[in-house]
């Protein structure tokens, strides 16, 4: 397996190579793969289907029914920042447990090599391969004339729109925790709003999903 890993580890050296020469530099633009990027605040997110680092499918439509999801797209292990926003999310998942939210974490690496950092970094979420960045693209962050994802992270409520997104300009552009979990306080605040009036027949609110009773 360490022989595998190693290899692995070889055969992604180029890609590496390509995204350090094209993004390394701290002060560089990142520039979207589509004009109309990114999915905007309060738009519907686009659904998927998508391997984790042990090839196992994971679905966001599947997610949605046990809490808002935070989707974070990387540019890959060979990223400085991107690590470093994985290990902050690691070290704090507890928070988004106690949120009854789930991270997940997108990039173009193979599983192979996301078993590793996985390993390495203690990472308790799923990591999926998002080959070409195709999935990346749909979500508007895909960089221009790349393979690879924009830094990025969207939240996602139960009702499956964006409710909070942010953007990298800069390779060191990262979202904070705190304004992630802080999204997450507000979405939980409002889903037990509307549980309570829902309970009360309230009609000044719209009524529930069938998957946001819990």
């Amino acid at each position: 397996m360490r022989e595998r890993t190693t290899a692995g580890l070889a055969g992604l050296a180029g890609l590496a190579l390509v995204g350090l020469a094209l993004t390394s530099v701290a002060g560089c633009k990142l520039t979207p793969r589509s004009a109309g990027a990114p999915v905007l605040k309060l738009k519907a997110a686009p659904l998927f289907e998508l391997e984790d680092e042990g090839g196992a499918p994971v679905s966001l439509d599947a997610k949605l029914p046990h809490g808002p999801v935070v989707l974070y797209f990387y540019r890959g292990f060979w990223c400085r920042y991107c690590v470093r926003q994985l290990e902050e999310l690691a070290g704090r998942y507890g928070e988004f447990e106690r949120q009854d939210a789930e991270v997940i974490g997108i990039s173009v690496d193979s599983h192979e090599i996301s078993r590793e950092l996985k390993q390495k970094l203690k990472i308790p979420f799923p990591l999926l391969e998002d080959p070409k960045a195709r999935l990346a693209d749909q979500y508007g962050v895909a960089m221009h004339d790349t393979e690879l994802a924009i830094p990025a992270a969207f939240v996602v409520g139960v009702d499956g729109m964006i409710h909070w997104e942010f953007v990298g300009e800069r390779p060191p552009d990262l979202p904070t925790i705190d304004s992630l979990l802080a999204v997450l306080a507000e979405l939980a605040d409002e889903r037990a709003e509307a549980v309570a009036a829902d309970d009360r027949g309230d009609e000044n609110f719209p009524g529930l999903r069938p998957f946001d009773r819990r």
